[in-house]
């Protein structure tokens, strides 16, 4: 057995037998080799002397005890270590069950079911509590974390706010979140929450098939607008298409016209009309270049002809 496991055993069962008589501290750095000697102080005239008599009574009790204890052989140690464990477990097991019909499993802790199910939003801590059907006025982390070590509610609620801690984190819960998401997200996890919440929840929540319905209704309204959107379109294109030919072919016939009869112009034959219709042109204040005027001319003779 080794000096550290020693030290544990001792201190633990020192602490046990006389808790009032060491500070609440770390067992092993306060076991009896770091505590040392229990010395006795000689009274120097405080204000109550039958207390201090009362104190150094249990410092040499205790020191007495942990001398035992250090005496003893290890394994009748280790015998008295693990029965005085066992106590202390079933201590702590029967506080924390006091602490629950104290504290949680009386009318007062429950959730008022009808009201939080009308909320269009919880907190993730009243999601929490509401999991376990409490009221998240009463039980709620900053109600609960000091009862963690000894309370089974507690350490249950613990271990649930850290699962939906970690939801968050994953974005997959949002703080505030909507009750219906939080509690199909709770049976994701298998969570069980009370079968009154999750039934007037889901009665509160808009009927999904109802909604359904409807987007596929919009949705092929949407398609029909779009197809006559696209249909109006086309037509649009093919009338501009059409005006635009009529003006072009309009515009052409004018040119021309005035060019044959002006310039005596003939399509297909070199001549120095175009250089007199740009000097004209020039001289009325528009510049033009003669490429261009040939190049429209010659497609206005196509086009008519």
């Amino acid at each position: 057995m080794t000096k550290i496991c020693i030290e544990h055993m001792v201190d633990f069962l020192v602490r046990r037998k006389f808790p009032e008589s060491l500070d609440d501290t770390d067992l092993i750095t306060n076991s009896p080799w770091h505590i040392g000697p229990i010395l006795v102080e000689e009274y120097s005239g405080p204000s109550h002397p039958e207390r201090y008599e009362q104190e150094n009574m249990l410092k040499m009790k205790s020191f007495s005890y942990q001398s035992e204890l250090l005496a003893l052989q290890p394994s009748k140690l280790n015998a008295l270590y693990e029965k005085e464990v066992k106590k202390n477990s079933q201590e702590i097991e029967t506080k924390g069950q006091a602490i629950d019909q104290s504290l949680y499993d009386h009318s007062k802790s429950e959730a008022d079911i009808g009201y939080w199910s009308k909320l269009p939003s919880w907190k993730l801590d009243e999601a929490v509590a509401l999991s376990f059907g409490k009221s998240p006025e009463i039980v709620n982390w900053s109600s609960v974390q000091e009862n963690v070590q000894i309370s089974p509610f507690a350490r249950k609620y613990s271990q649930r706010r850290d699962i939906v801690l970690r939801g968050e984190q994953l974005a997959e819960l949002s703080n505030p979140v909507g009750p219906n998401d939080f509690l199909l997200w709770a049976e994701h996890y298998e969570i069980e929450c009370p079968q009154k919440l999750v039934e007037l929840v889901k009665k509160r929540e808009p009927n999904l098939e109802d909604w359904k319905t409807k987007y596929e209704k919009l949705n092929a309204e949407f398609s029909d607008l779009k197809k006559e959107r696209d249909q109006l379109r086309e037509e649009v294109t093919k009338w501009k298409k059409s005006e635009n030919t009529k003006v072009k072919n309009s515009l052409y016939k004018m040119i021309l016209g005035m060019a044959k009869g002006a310039y005596t112009y003939q399509p297909g034959k070199r001549s120095s009309i175009v250089k007199e219709i740009v000097d004209d042109l020039l001289r009325n204040g528009i510049e033009i270049h003669e490429d261009t005027v040939r190049s429209r001319l010659n497609e206005a003779s196509v086009e008519i002809s």
